[in-house]
């Protein structure tokens, strides 16, 4: 399945009774990732999503979100198309959003906003 070309992916929120916490398909050219939220974060499942398809050397330039808040699906599609992860943080480390670079390999950056932090502010 090794293919460098850009691919769309797909995130579902389920209440699933799946054996994995993150179950990840393909569906022509897209791929559809679904989580159980008990299990696995939002961000964990994006994250865990993008780095499978990464071993198998596809690259994923636009992260979809299926059944979540409009705000919240917009910043993760406009994120996604700059290739960064995106992580809501709590704790008094993070105050504002960030992009940090955690790896040595720049393309591995990800996008860290404070929990509560007012979606609005984030898109303009």
């Amino acid at each position: 399945m090794s293919d460098s070309s850009p691919r769309r992916s797909t995130l579902r929120q389920e209440d699933a009774q799946q054996a994995k916490a993150v179950m990840l398909r393909r569906d022509g050219d897209r791929f559809i990732g679904v989580y159980d939220p008990k299990r696995a974060s939002l961000d964990t499942a994006a994250v865990l999503t993008r780095a499978l398809l990464s071993s198998e050397r596809i690259t994923i330039s636009e992260v979809i979100l299926e059944g979540h808040d409009p705000d919240l699906t917009a910043l993760y599609r406009a994120a996604s198309k700059l290739l960064l992860d995106v992580e809501i943080v709590s704790g008094p480390r993070t105050t504002e959003p960030a992009v940090r670079v955690l790896s040595e390999d720049p393309t591995q950056a990800t996008y860290f906003i404070p929990e509560g932090w007012d979606d609005a502010s984030l898109r303009q």
